[in-house]
């Protein structure tokens, strides 16, 4: 019973850290699409990236954590 709070624990403080680091990443990508005129805003591929793998690591670990009730 343990692990599963443990796990749980890990999973708020990754999502934590995921949360600081699009958000750094998202307003760095925002200051160089402001500096070349909105040719750098390609670039906001680089924080949708991290919160879609943000959200399939995070459905991964719910159908993980249902499989080990179950």
């Amino acid at each position: 019973m343990r692990e599963t709070f443990d796990w749980q624990i890990k999973i708020f403080w990754v999502g934590v850290l995921v949360t600081i680091a699009v958000a750094v990443a998202h307003t760095f990508v925002a200051g160089i699409a402001a500096i070349t005129f909105g040719a750098g805003s390609v670039l906001l591929v680089v924080p949708w990236a991290m919160i879609a793998a943000w959200w399939v690591w995070t459905i991964w670990a719910i159908i993980r954590g249902v499989a080990a009730v179950s």
